[in-house]
């Protein structure tokens, strides 16, 4: 099995590399975390973008843009949840999926927050999941390529910017498991 995604937690906060994931439901209203990693140039640009490429935001679509000056990313994806009643049963492991697929072979720093969220540490551990699941590939019975002709295929990281109780909440789970 090859592994092509490492998956870090970290907390919500501006500054790092590569993209910036958020989430935005139909109304287009971004979570504190989001507002505070965007800054308003990014809030406007969503804005502004959602109208200009008929974004709806409906459940699992999305929408890449080149990150706002101001703004520490390469590119800015918002990923749509959908109505008030998609967001009530969030599927966090297809959601998990969906969102390693858009940033495949980057870097990326997921902003896990939007309005009316209430994410435990279960629900992210489910997102990571997804995610994994996604970038899974079953290589056993390949040909095997000469060290030489292997291609050096880019790995994507994740880094899932989470709230301070809900950090501290995975990161004791984690001890635990160690």
């Amino acid at each position: 099995m090859s592994d092509g995604i490492t998956i870090h937690f970290a907390p919500l906060g501006r500054g790092g590399s590569g993209d910036l994931v958020v989430f935005v439901g139909d109304d287009l209203v971004l979570g504190a975390g989001a507002r505070d990693a965007l800054g308003q140039a990014g809030v406007d640009l969503v804005s502004r973008a959602a109208g200009s490429e008929k974004f709806k935001a409906r459940a699992s679509s999305a929408m890449v843009l080149p990150a706002p000056a101001g703004v520490d990313a390469d590119r800015l994806v918002v990923v749509g949840l959908g109505t008030d009643k998609d967001r009530g049963k969030i599927d966090w492991p297809v959601l998990g999926g969906f969102t390693a697929g858009k940033v495949a072979g980057r870097e990326a720093r997921v902003v896990l927050d939007w309005p009316g969220a209430a994410a435990m540490p279960a629900d992210a551990a489910d997102f990571a999941l997804g995610a994994r699941l996604r970038s899974y590939a079953f290589d056993r019975y390949k040909t095997k390529k000469k060290p030489e002709a292997e291609d050096a295929k880019a790995a994507t990281t994740l880094t899932l910017m989470l709230a301070g109780l809900l950090l501290a909440g995975i990161l004791e789970v984690h001890e635990h498991l160690e």
